[in-house]
């Protein structure tokens, strides 16, 4: 496991927010987390972005690899095109993995992959692309990376996702942003949350010089 340093700060209002949405609810997907869908002697082996060991990272070719290679699910990251399509790419710009310029944020979901249509693999694969090509029973960690703007717009795309394939797939949602898990939790009914921290974030809201995480799961 590689320990990296992520460049993100708690937003003290969301860690509010978020505390008071999840005060006293449990979904049934949250109370099963532990017992039905993961192994429970050995940690989970989950493909970061795919195995970009073998393709390029958060493509459907790096998802099917992963699981291939016989990873439990895989971890990618969502965010929201113009038109409000959740897309899977961990950047903010299309530079470093697509080799075009612009935001994904600014671009419309066919805008995104407009300029890479003769290199297939280098597309930007939707959300429910991601979904529809693992196989039943895998594990899916989603990380969310919209932040407080937008983080309602991308609960209430990703909720019709979350009933097509709850009950096919394993989720998990996770982000660094308290106000995007906390979106999630305005819902009755959503998969179980996970709130991501690293060396600059929670040492500083509890003004605390280090952190000794447990491990239950482990991203590859």
């Amino acid at each position: 496991m590689k320990y990296r340093r992520r460049g993100h700060h708690m937003d003290p209002l969301g860690n509010i927010l978020l505390r008071a949405a999840l005060r006293g609810r449990r979904s049934p997907a949250t109370r099963s987390l532990a017992t039905a869908h993961f192994p429970p002697q050995r940690p989970l082996l989950l493909g970061h972005r795919g195995d970009p060991l073998q393709a390029m990272e958060n493509t459907l070719p790096a998802f099917v690899a992963a699981m291939a290679a016989g990873a439990d699910g895989v971890e990618f990251d969502v965010q929201l095109s113009s038109d409000g399509i959740p897309m899977v790419l961990h950047d903010a710009t299309l530079g470093r993995t697509m080799g075009r310029r612009g935001r994904l944020s600014a671009l419309t979901s066919t805008e995104i992959n407009h300029a890479v249509t003769t290199r297939p693999l280098l597309q930007v694969p939707t959300l429910s692309q991601v979904l529809t090509a693992l196989p039943d029973g895998a594990i899916c960690n989603v990380e969310l990376k919209e932040g407080r703007a937008r983080a309602m717009h991308l609960a209430k795309a990703l909720r019709p996702l979350w009933r097509e394939h709850g009950e096919r797939l394993h989720w998990l949602v996770s982000s660094f942003h308290p106000a995007a898990l906390a979106a999630m939790a305005t819902f009755s009914d959503h998969p179980p949350l996970g709130f991501l921290v690293d060396d600059r974030s929670l040492p500083s809201v509890l003004s605390i010089p280090f952190v000794v995480p447990t491990l239950p799961l482990a991203t590859l």
